[in-house]
């Protein structure tokens, strides 16, 4: 925790309190709740969260007055929590972590999370205006584990933020991320043969669970109705890795492979974080002769 972090694809990692409910696959051998007890803190599950004190929030002010004497952007990640968590006692804890993102220009935020649905509504009761600023020192992910939860890429790109990511980490079977790397082709809708309109806003889309769009003519839901607009966000950047740990889950290389050349092939950064070669854990591996760390230019 804080400056030098050691994961990879971010330079220092703070969290505005400890804890959160495990909700999906990817959560089973949380290395945050693991983290937790070696300390003694027990605040995973239905336990009340650990909140940190003034001098813990007074790191990232510090952080960003040394960004901004060397001219440059420090990114940061909240390792320990799920930012859009809906629980009570984090209202308040939660405003004030978008006024410290106010705060602190030269801090680049990525906040990851697995409950984007609740982000918008979230951060407006935060008071965060993406069209008066709010957004160029945020970025936005979600982690996505497998096919059965790219939904979640649907509703983070309702949210306007710089960036929008999705960690595939620990990545448990395919991820396909292609249809919101690069615009579909428009297509007659499949139930009523009329071209689909483009959308006045990202705001107007509708979803259903599977992440596809619905056609604005008949509402029948195929991803061949609704082509997203070429003014709607993508997403900007992918991380990927393998689970750690004694009780890890394999990762199929050739899932690896798939995301990559997905990124490639549209022009999007990849980050491979981990991966298991001959049965040990190594950090930025080689894949196919290379290092895969590229990041997005807003954190250049």
């Amino acid at each position: 925790m804080g400056e030098h972090s050691k994961i990879e694809w971010t330079e220092n990692t703070w969290s505005p309190w400890w804890g959160c409910q495990k909700i999906s696959p990817a959560c089973q051998n949380c290395y945050g709740d693991t983290l937790s007890h070696r300390w003694g803190r027990d605040c995973w599950g239905e336990k009340p969260r650990l909140m940190l004190s003034e001098a813990h929030w007074r790191k990232p002010l510090a952080w960003n007055r040394k960004a901004e004497r060397e001219g440059r952007i420090i990114p940061v990640f909240p390792s320990m929590c799920d930012p859009f968590e809906d629980r009570p006692e984090l209202v308040e804890p939660r405003m004030a972590l978008f006024g410290l993102i106010r705060r602190t220009p030269n801090l680049f935020w990525l906040l990851l999370t697995k409950r984007p649905e609740h982000a918008a509504d979230m951060l407006e009761i935060a008071g965060y205006n993406p069209h008066g600023g709010d957004s160029k020192n945020l970025g936005l992910g979600v982690t996505v584990e497998s096919n059965d939860y790219t939904w979640r890429i649907a509703e983070l790109l309702k949210v306007p933020a710089a960036l929008h990511f999705i960690s595939a980490e620990p990545m448990l079977r395919e991820v396909d991320v292609s249809r919101w790397l690069e615009p579909l082709e428009l297509e007659p809708c499949v139930n009523c043969g009329m071209d689909s309109q483009p959308y006045i806003s990202e705001h107007d889309i509708e979803y259903d669970e599977h992440g596809d769009t619905k056609c604005p003519d008949c509402g029948f839901m195929a991803t061949v109705c609704s082509p997203r607009p070429d003014d709607l966000p993508r997403l900007g950047w992918a991380v990927a890795g393998c689970a750690s740990g004694p009780k890890r889950r394999p990762t199929n290389i050739a899932h690896i492979r798939s995301l990559r050349d997905q990124c490639v092939a549209a022009g999007i950064p990849f980050f491979l974080k981990q991966m298991d070669v001959g049965g040990k854990i190594v950090k930025m591996p080689l894949l196919d002769g290379r290092t895969w760390d590229e990041g997005p230019e807003v954190l250049r």
